[in-house]
């Protein structure tokens, strides 16, 4: 009961994180895999065989910051799946920088944080003191954060992409 539990609060916690990806597409859509089939993701690492698969649309994916590439595999996969593509390509990824924050630079406790003023130092530069008049050491850095932006095509084996044409084909013909 209480690995059940577990696992429906990982899926739900996936759900919400996916929905805070951006998707974008454009392309064809087929009828949707069932979620027994696997999608294949193809990348530089992993190329596309030649000749075997039909591009049928492009999906781009805006990932927030923090996000887990997992959940990103997922999206891609689930909505490869909702598309009626059998596989899918990662063309590229691309870093944009959204905003920055503070981070703690460290562990140790310098004792207090409050800054009262500046002092100069000997060597002419300007130190923070406390309320005691040490000088108090900064142990925050400043990070950027980044927003990952994924393009992706989206594929058919190319047999199931002309059989699918012509399905089409004989669909259209029959309505007239």
């Amino acid at each position: 009961m209480k690995k059940g539990m577990l696992y429906l609060a990982a899926v739900l916690c996936a759900a919400v994180l996916t929905g805070c990806i951006g998707v974008e597409y454009i392309g064809q859509n087929f009828p949707e895999l069932p979620e027994s089939m696997p999608v294949m993701i193809f990348d530089a690492k992993n190329p596309v065989p030649p000749g075997e698969f039909q591009v049928i649309g492009k999906l781009k994916l805006t990932i927030p910051p923090g996000m887990d590439m997992v959940i990103v595999q997922e999206a891609i996969e689930e909505n490869a799946r909702e598309r009626g593509a059998s596989a899918a390509r990662i063309v590229a990824v691309e870093r944009i920088p959204v905003n920055g924050a503070y981070a703690a630079a460290g562990t140790e406790d310098d004792g207090p944080r409050m800054t009262t003023g500046r002092v100069m130092l000997p060597d002419g530069s300007a130190a923070r003191v406390n309320s005691f008049g040490e000088p108090v050491v900064q142990n925050r850095v400043y990070q950027e954060r980044f927003e990952h932006v994924v393009k992706v095509q989206l594929l058919l084996p190319v047999k199931d992409f002309n059989r699918a044409v012509e399905l089409r084909r004989t669909a259209a013909e029959e309505e007239k």
